[in-house]
């Protein structure tokens, strides 16, 4: 037997989850559901289950766990095999394998050991003043950018961190500081997108719907006035967390009264050739992801790749030309030698793809099933409770189903009926339209909950239980937070009432 599983211990905590996945399955897909559950959204319910158990357990590789709506989805008659295979050539995988393959290519001619420096010699070289300049960059750019991009941009950087702070301080020092920088990057990536309208779908998927629903228009300032807030008060509480509670990191590596950052940096030298067709091509994604859509602030817009080129609709396309332009630019062409090889290339996380399309043929098993629906329409009870309780249940239940669905579907679904229900309780609509905007991006737990968690978990560098247990703790400090925000700066900041319905909403 494996030495791992040769403790009774240890073996019974492989074999109870690894047993209790499928056993949980079985149990959901067997007992009577109510009358307004549909068979098939029992079984994505029931295949939810399994998957979850698996996933935070790690009993097996969670890229072969999120493979079991692809195997399962046609037997259990919720969509046929040919559209849960869809799911894994998802335009986001795509955006994800270009993104990895600009980090490999950095890590060959090592640029981004120079970037990580850089970073040091800028933030400082306490672990906890590296993660707090981590942060403010990432949600920043998160701010302007998808999330996708930003923490795909800035993992290259923080593994080179990593790798210098190895060098100087130690592995122990390293190890420990490792999960904490890359959970940085996935939280303030997260956080950083509630800021702006454009920052990450479900704002932008919120203002269509009070157009749709209300006649009302959001602009790109009206919801920066709730939003930034949002991110200003959020994200040094999650950095606090980080460095203070969950991973309690030191607060100095020994590093403060010395050169050797700097003396690093001289020993680098000139940037090589490689080095600076790699940093043409970051800035070209860069500068692609960030200008392909219109960027409309209100009175100002700047126009986008879409002006010219209508078809440009994903920033997949962007990070696919990227990927060409690795293979494709000669670094020595008598050596046929090019900026990024397959040896290289062949060294990205692929598993994370796995688990990216088996989240989103997951999300299209609540969506297809009606299993989203269903759970929306339980809330329904709620009009018996204080405003304050159901804007943390509303806020709550968001977060945790964005955990396992799409969170631009999520927001799709509940944000008419959010708006319904507070009406129904006389009550102005954004009170559970915004919290539950902003709370479908705060999902931090699992890998596939959120494109930042896939990018970060593909580093190899924090394990799907350190994400799980720190995820967790977060997911309900973004609950209490939005909640509490929500209710002292709303009046105030956006000029309404939240305990009264405007006119604009009645029927």
């Amino acid at each position: 037997m494996d030495s791992n599983l040769s403790s009774p211990n240890r073996f019974g905590a492989f074999i109870l989850p690894f047993l209790g996945g499928p056993l949980l399955f079985l149990i959901i897909l067997l007992i009577p559901g109510p009358e307004s559950l549909s068979p098939p959204a029992q079984r994505v319910g029931a295949v939810a289950a399994w998957m979850s158990i698996w996933w935070i357990t790690g009993v097996i590789p969670v890229g072969a766990t999120a493979l079991i709506p692809f195997a399962l989805f046609p037997f259990l008659g919720v969509m046929n095999g040919k559209d849960a295979v869809r799911n894994f050539a998802h335009d986001l995988n795509f955006l994800l394998m270009g993104g990895f393959m600009l980090a490999a290519a950095m890590e060959r001619w090592n640029l981004h050991k120079r970037i990580g420096l850089a970073v040091i010699d800028w933030t400082g070289v306490t672990p906890h003043r590296i993660i707090l300049g981590f942060m403010i960059s990432t949600a920043f750019l998160s701010m302007w950018i998808s999330n996708t991009a930003t923490s795909l941009m800035m993992l290259p950087v923080a593994l080179a961190v990593l790798t210098k702070i190895r060098e100087s301080a130690g592995d122990e020092i390293g190890d420990r500081i490792a999960p904490a920088l890359m959970l940085s990057i996935a939280y303030s990536a997260s956080i950083g997108g509630v800021g702006t309208l454009i920052g990450t779908p479900p704002n932008a998927v919120f203002a269509s719907q009070i157009t749709a629903l209300y006649g009302r228009q959001i602009g790109f300032f009206d919801w920066l006035k709730i939003g930034l807030p949002m991110v200003i008060v959020i994200l040094p509480i999650a950095w606090i967390y980080l460095v203070r509670f969950q991973f309690k990191l030191p607060g100095s590596i020994g590093l403060e009264n010395t050169n050797v950052i700097r003396e690093e940096r001289k020993k680098l030298g000139p940037l090589s050739f490689g080095e600076w067709l790699v940093g043409l091509v970051f800035c070209f994604a860069a500068f692609g992801w960030t200008f392909r859509k219109t960027i409309d602030m209100g009175e100002v817009k700047i126009p986008g790749l879409q002006t010219v080129f209508p078809d440009v609709n994903t920033d997949a396309t962007i990070a696919m030309i990227a990927a060409l332009l690795l293979f494709a630019l000669p670094v020595n062409i008598k050596k046929r030698e090019f900026v990024l090889d397959l040896p290289s290339a062949l060294k990205i996380p692929w598993d994370v793809l796995l688990i990216i399309g088996g989240g989103v043929c997951l999300a299209g098993g609540f969506s297809e099933s009606g299993l989203s629906e269903w759970i929306a329409g339980q809330m329904q009870f709620l009009a018996d409770y204080p405003a304050v309780v159901i804007v943390l249940f509303a806020v709550g239940l968001v977060v945790f189903l964005t955990e396992l669905t799409s969170n631009t579907a999520t927001a799709t679904i509940f944000m008419p009926i959010m708006g319904a229900i507070a009406v129904a309780i006389g009550q102005h609509p954004y009170l559970l339209m915004i919290p539950t905007c902003i709370g479908i991006s705060m999902a931090f737990m699992l890998p596939a909950a959120t494109p930042p968690n896939a990018v970060v978990y593909g580093s190899g560098k924090v394990s799907i239980q350190q994400m799980a247990r720190a995820g967790f703790a977060m997911n309900i400090l973004a609950i209490l937070l939005i909640t509490l925000l929500m209710f002292l700066l709303t009046n105030h900041l956006m000029g309404i009432q939240l305990s009264s319905i405007p006119a604009w909403a009645t029927p």
